[in-house]
């Protein structure tokens, strides 16, 4: 174990500990089984700390060891190495002014987890991910960050970001600037030959005033057990894009568009997904089901057992169940089924598919 008082950090949010951090991280680097020990204490950095091999990095607590940033840095980067473990640290950075300056950053890295972390006052991403795999974000919470809380970052064409687990975290007064194309959790997408695989995304509470979960380009995804709470803006809870996704057990609520959304396109399969046993009202659909561009095909939808809901008659939630296109001339429907969901109490109706579309509808109430 190293620990970074005896390489000379002091902890007292005044001195400059980043040289004594640095060290203590590069002398126990690549031993699977060191630990770099961060105490209780306040400890300024001037610039990021770099972690290129295996190492665990614990603080005594999010409570109790906290990293300090006054200025534009990437604090922590993680880039080319597998075996990398954060946990116990609170990040603090320079508020949500900034244009630069990630809390953790991983590039070309993997076997990450970053655990019982609090991430705080960020100028940009707070976790920002490229090109990863097998990487674990568990038990932080996040608030003030200026972008998205965990952003999955465009892989590049041909590329995919495959293992990434987002659970239990708290997310408050994230994409404080309300920038299209972030979220709390947000995967970046729109390349056709670019995707990630296997993103979870589970037991986390988000309150925001944008989107709360966006999956774009994301297959194999599982979104599940998460409570979503907007501040009546226009936008979605949950929004994805992709094929294979499961997103179940969801609580959305007051979001002024879909509480959950998928997003129909042409350049990439939209095909056996399930929308199943989610809670949505007072959004202003509950469910919502667009296709967004001319030849979208949506194939093997299933969208059964959710509850969707108005709680008042001046709620804005207006169907249960809608779709409707966005600007296209055609599109086509495969295999869909809207079955055996609540959807009694919305303000208009329960079901609205506009225009017409092919689906199997049975056993709903409303």
């Amino acid at each position: 174990m190293a620990n970074v008082r005896d390489y000379g950090a002091k902890g007292n949010g005044k001195t400059d500990d980043f040289r004594a951090i640095q060290r203590a991280i590069d002398a126990v680097a690549g031993n699977p089984e060191a630990v770099v020990s961060i105490p209780a204490g306040t400890y300024f950095i001037s610039q990021g700390l770099s972690i290129t091999r295996p190492v665990r990095i614990v603080g005594e607590s999010m409570d109790g060891a906290v990293l300090l940033a006054r200025s534009e840095i990437r604090m922590v980067g993680i880039e080319g190495t597998e075996g990398v473990e954060i946990a116990g640290l609170t990040l603090q950075g320079m508020g949500t002014h900034g244009t630069y300056g990630p809390a953790i950053e991983l590039v070309n890295a993997g076997g990450v987890t970053v655990r019982e972390c609090r991430l705080r006052d960020i100028p940009e991403t707070a976790i920002s991910l490229w090109h990863v795999h097998d990487v674990t974000i568990t038990d932080c919470q996040f608030s003030g960050v200026r972008y998205s809380g965990v952003r999955i970052q465009h892989p590049g064409a041909g590329n995919v970001n495959r293992n990434v687990t987002v659970r239990n975290c708290t997310f408050q007064d994230v994409n404080t600037a309300m920038q299209s194309g972030n979220a709390p959790i947000q995967a970046h997408g729109g390349d056709p030959d670019a995707r990630h695989e296997y993103i979870t995304v589970e037991g986390n509470v988000i309150t925001t005033s944008g989107v709360g979960i966006g999956l774009d380009a994301v297959d194999y995804g599982v979104v599940l057990n998460n409570r979503i709470t907007g501040s009546g803006l226009g936008y979605e809870g949950i929004a994805f894009c992709g094929s294979n996704n499961t997103i179940s057990g969801n609580q959305v609520n007051n979001y002024g568009a879909a509480g959950i959304l998928l997003w129909g396109v042409a350049y990439r399969p939209i095909a056996n997904n399930i929308i199943r046993g989610n809670t949505c009202w007072d959004n202003s659909q509950g469910i919502a089901i667009v296709c967004g561009e001319d030849r979208t095909v949506i194939d093997g939808l299933q969208v059964v057992e959710n509850r969707c809901f108005a709680s008042s008659p001046a709620s804005r939630q207006q169907y249960g169940v809608q779709s409707y296109i966005d600007g296209t001339t055609n599109f086509t429907w495969r295999n869909v089924v809207i079955a055996n969901n609540d959807l009694r109490g919305n303000t208009r109706g329960a079901i609205s598919l506009v225009p017409p579309a092919q689906a199997t509808i049975y056993g709903n109430l409303g």
